[in-house]
């Protein structure tokens, strides 16, 4: 009963609370505590939670218990001294207790009289009974199948545990409100529960089952400060093996360390697309490692031979290109997990960084524990990074051979599905798009089944709700999945902080994209100009942007320079920026071709508009007409040809054109924000209310 609440009450927090929540899981009863250690001690970090939830059954109200004993009396009496106070004080003046009871079956008048005893006041819990005659049981998911007058809904319940939750949290959060209640042992020699203001991340939970059974779960662990966090990039590792298709290890080995080290919490690992810049760089100049903007890098070489390998490695530390530590490691294949997990321990020693015993389990996870499917898998993932249709295929296939020596490979599961979606989204035409986007679901669930802390599949089921069935809550819910299970991970921030400016929620995403600049520089730099664009700052999201050129050489800083430009009447940069993204990808893309159509068309430049869009339309009878109805409509839109627009948006709704989550953000369609048709098929869309409220807020050309 208790996982499946865990499972549903996390879910409800992700849709609920905004901060990212730490997860520490313990089923355990004594919590690997033996006789020789000292149990006040060991628990007391562990019992610095903001919210204790007891989950109060038949069995739990036994004073000899020690999960009476060790938690629920410690973390009563704990509270009232660590700094925030037991009770606190709402933002509407009610008083609410840390300690936040669910019963899950009507208690005798004895254990009741235990517990308010305990905690000095009547005890007042929110129930998870099933309500029928002659029954004293825990209420579940499957008691919501059919409804019946007065009866307790187990998903209403889980919600309003949700709602107390971000209760408290918001009052916590509030620096100028009086919301610590004083308590008789208060007094300022007492431990302190250290929080971040504002709250950066919030960890919540504490729940506790019967007396033989315990679960900590969202447990704080104080945020370290400035000055304890140290930064680190993790470059791709240069394959000495004079076989170019030896690449794929030395990059994979790096983008494994770069996971399994942003899993710490004292460090800042910058995000892959920024290290892997870099990829190719000869020397380590001064310049280069400024540029990232650590402390310490770490890089490296592969060098592969039938099945040996020697990997050396050294970490140097910026401010002055010494050297801190180096090593060189000769492994068999067979060996590879182990020697990653020496590198790994090898930097955290180094940078004299502590990991908490979570952690160090974390970073020893394995997805798999077969060398030959891993090595299938590197193979795979480096084919994905391609970002080609072949690459696409040729990773599926291996993932697919991985999947053949380990069925149960996670992200073998998941790196399936993704080369699914993103040829979905960029390499196939939308007929086969959606063919491709209901492919991909079964491996995602497969994926999930298999490991629930999955980010990738979290963040790739997002992806499939928003593009497949535009369900936009869904997606929303699973994108935060991904972000709650690991903060720093750069591609599901990336797709989260995209999702925000498709809703209008444009504050919010310039927000997110600041606070990922630290992590990742090369993915939410486009970002943060996008979204000062959205918040009307032209003039700063035209410098913000025109700074990347020429530092950050790539598709995306094009493209989004020339979407600033295009939107700001700079055409003739606008046009001049999509032809040079075009140029670094080395294909045609109907979203350049579309923004540079408008462009013309504004400045009545007939013409050359007239002769993209045409392009378009003959892209559209090809098999390599991606999203093409969306951004012929934009040209059409840009002409002053509203019907026409309408009817190419029309079309794009019937094929399912991937471009329809970003309808109401796309600024072409700005003039069309009073057509009731546009509106129609907003909502038709399925996005929410509050987005198309913000529509009339929207400028207009």
């Amino acid at each position: 009963w208790v996982t499946d609440f865990v499972k549903a009450l996390q879910e409800e927090l992700a849709a609920t609370i905004k901060e990212t929540v730490s997860v520490y899981f313990d089923s355990n009863p004594h919590d690997g505590l033996l006789e020789t250690h000292n149990v006040d001690k060991s628990l007391e970090g562990k019992l610095k939670c903001l919210i204790f939830i007891p989950i109060l059954s038949q069995t739990y109200c036994d004073p000899k218990s020690f999960a009476w004993q060790h938690e629920f009396v410690a973390f009563n009496k704990l509270a009232k001294v660590d700094g925030l106070g037991r009770d606190i004080k709402l933002s509407n003046g009610n008083v609410a207790s840390r300690i936040l009871p669910i019963k899950i079956h009507d208690l005798d008048a004895e254990d009741k009289a235990i517990i308010e005893n305990e905690i000095g006041g009547v005890l007042r819990a929110i129930d998870f009974i099933y309500k029928s005659g002659g029954v004293n049981r825990p209420l579940n998911s499957k008691d919501d199948e059919v409804r019946t007058p007065g009866k307790i809904l187990y998903r209403d319940q889980v919600n309003k545990v949700a709602n107390a939750i971000k209760e408290i949290v918001s009052s916590i959060k509030k620096p100028d409100q009086n919301h610590f209640i004083p308590t008789a042992t208060n007094n300022q020699s007492q431990p302190s529960l250290r929080m971040s203001a504002p709250l950066k991340w919030v960890a919540v939970v504490l729940l506790v089952l019967a007396a033989s059974f315990s679960i900590y779960y969202w447990l704080l662990k104080p945020e370290p400060t400035a000055t304890e966090v140290k930064s680190i990039a993790i470059l791709p590792f240069r394959n000495l093996s004079g076989d170019a298709d030896q690449d794929y290890l030395g990059d994979g080995i790096s983008e494994e360390l770069l996971y399994t080290l942003s899993k710490i919490q004292g460090l800042r690992v910058i995000g892959r697309a920024s290290a892997f810049s870099l990829k190719g760089e000869t020397e380590n100049s001064q310049a280069m490692l400024e540029k990232l903007g650590v402390s310490f890098v770490l890089d490296g070489s592969v060098r592969k031979d039938n099945d040996n390998v020697r990997i050396s490695t050294r970490l140097i530390r910026t401010s002055d290109n010494l050297q801190l530590w180096s090593e060189t490691y000769d492994r068999k294949m067979e060996g590879i997990f182990k020697l990653q997990d020496d590198i790994a321990s090898s930097v955290v020693d180094a940078l004299k960084v502590s990991l908490s015993p979570d952690e160090r389990k974390e970073i020893t996870k394995k997805a798999t524990h077969s060398v030959e499917a891993y090595d299938l898998y590197l193979r795979g993932t480096y084919e994905y990074r391609k970002y080609s249709p072949d690459g696409n295929r040729n990773a599926s296939k291996l993932y697919s051979e991985a999947l053949a020596l380990d069925s149960s490979y996670s992200y073998a599961y998941s790196g399936i599905a993704g080369t699914l979606l993103t040829s979905a989204a960029m390499f196939i035409a939308e007929r086969e798009a959606l063919d491709a986007l209901e492919l991909c679901k079964p491996y995602l669930d497969k994926a999930l089944a298999l490991d629930e802390a999955n980010v990738e599949a979290h963040t790739w089921l997002g992806f499939y709700y928003l593009y497949h069935d535009w369900d936009f809550d869904k997606a929303e819910l699973e994108y935060k999945k991904g972000i709650l299970i690991d903060p720093k991970n750069s591609e599901a921030n990336l797709i989260y902080a995209d999702f925000l400016k498709f809703t209008l929620r444009h504050d919010e995403a310039l927000s997110f994209s600041e606070q990922q600049l630290k992590y990742d520089y090369l993915n939410f730099n486009p970002r943060k100009g996008i979204s000062l664009y959205y918040l009307n700052r032209f003039q700063e999201a035209l410098e913000f942007q025109k700074a990347r050129l020429g530092t950050i050489n790539t598709y995306w800083t094009y493209d989004t320079y020339g979407f600033v430009c295009l939107n700001t009447a700079r055409y003739d940069d606008a046009i001049d920026s999509f032809n040079k993204a075009m140029a670094l990808i080395g294909r045609r893309v109907p979203r350049m071709i579309g923004w540079m159509g408008a462009a013309y068309a504004k400045q009545g430049k007939l013409n050359q508009s007239t002769k993209l869009l045409n392009e378009l339309i003959e892209m559209r009878k090809s098999t390599n007409a991606g999203s093409v109805n969306f951004f012929t409509a934009a040209i059409y839109s840009a002409m002053g040809k509203e019907d026409e627009a309408i009817q190419w948006l029309e079309r794009a709704y019937d094929d399912h054109d991937m471009e329809i989550p970003w309808l109401i953000s796309e600024p072409q369609f700005n003039n069309l924000h009073d057509n009731p048709k546009f509106i129609g098929l907003a909502r038709r869309v399925g996005f929410p209310e509050s987005s198309l409220e913000k529509l009339k807020e929207t400028p207009k050309p």
